[in-house]
C-alpha cells in the first residue's frame, strides 16, 4: 500500500514540477481539447493566461497584428477612392479654366464614366485581394491559436466543425481573450 502511495506522490511531484520549467510553460493543468462548454472554456482561459505572460504576449501581438492590417487595408482602399475623387475634381477645374480663358471645354460625360468604371473595377480587386489576405489570416491565426491551446481552437468538442454554435464560441472565446489582454 505504501509503494503505490510513493508511485502517485512522485507521478504528482513529476507532473508538477515539469509544468514549471521555463521549457513547458504552455502545458495547461486541465486539457483544453477536453473542454466542452462555453463557461468552462472561459475560466479556462483566465487561469491559463493568467498563469502564463508569454501566451498572453503572443496573443497580444496577434490582435496588434490584425489591426495593423485593418488599418492598412481600409487606408489602402480609401486611398483609391480619394484617387478617383481628385481626378474627377482635377478634370473640372481644367474645364473651368478653359472656359474662363475662353477655350471650349469638351464634354466630361463619357471621360466620367470610363472612369467610374475603373474606378470600380479597380476597388473590386482591391476588396478581392482583402478578402482573400482576411481568410488567410484567420487560417494563420486559427492555427496559431490552436498550437496555443485555446479551447474550441484546439479542438471542437461536442460542436460541429462550421457550425453556428462553434463559431459563436469561438467569438466569445476571442472577446475574452482581447479583454484578457487588454488588462
Amino acid at each position: 500500500m505504501s509503494e503505490e502511495i510513493y508511485d502517485i506522490l512522485n507521478a504528482l511531484n513529476r507532473t508538477s514540477s515539469s509544468r514549471i520549467t521555463a521549457d513547458n510553460y504552455s502545458t495547461p493543468l486541465i486539457d483544453p481539447k477536453s473542454i466542452t462548454t462555453l463557461p468552462s472554456a472561459l475560466a479556462f482561459l483566465e487561469t491559463y493566461l493568467g498563469s502564463n505572460p508569454m501566451i498572453k504576449d503572443r496573443i497580444a501581438r496577434m490582435i496588434e497584428h490584425q489591426e495593423v492590417h485593418e488599418v492598412r487595408w481600409y487606408q489602402g482602399r480609401e486611398a483609391i477612392v480619394d484617387k478617383y475623387t481628385k481626378r474627377k475634381e482635377s478634370r473640372k477645374i481644367v474645364a473651368t479654366m478653359l472656359n474662363l480663358l475662353g477655350g471650349n471645354a469638351t464634354e466630361t460625360g463619357a471621360t466620367d464614366s470610363a472612369d467610374k468604371q475603373e474606378e470600380i473595377t479597380e476597388l473590386r480587386d482591391y476588396d478581392d485581394k482583402v478578402y482573400k489576405a482576411t481568410c488567410d489570416m484567420v487560417e494563420s491565426m486559427s492555427s496559431e491559436l490552436r498550437d496555443l491551446q485555446i479551447p474550441f481552437f484546439c479542438s471542437v468538442g461536442l460542436l460541429k466543425e462550421g457550425s453556428t454554435e462553434l463559431l459563436e464560441a469561438r467569438r466569445a472565446v476571442l472577446k475574452r481573450l482581447q479583454d484578457l489582454v487588454d488588462r
